[in-house]
């Protein structure tokens, strides 16, 4: 698997549930982690890289919560 680019939202499956790895880059050099709460399916993926883009683009418009409250799922989609 090819490296992300350098400053980008990269989704991680961690013990079977998905996860963002935000870029060190935001947070001066500090690793994060934005768990999804979800489980790692096709479906929750496409959640995922629709979250990442979102929070991505936050960060160029320079708009990005830092707390990342504004990024939390306020519910769980129902999966089967």
């Amino acid at each position: 698997m090819a490296r992300a680019k350098k400053g980008t939202i990269t989704i991680e499956n961690f013990r079977g549930m998905l996860r963002l790895y935000l870029p060190r880059t935001w947070f001066n050099g500090n690793r994060k982690y934005f768990s999804l709460g979800l489980p790692d399916t096709p479906e929750n993926r496409k959640i995922a890289l629709a979250k990442a883009s979102i929070m991505q683009s936050d960060y160029i418009y320079e708009r990005f919560d830092f707390t990342l409250e504004k990024y939390k799922i306020a519910t769980s989609p129902i999966i089967e």
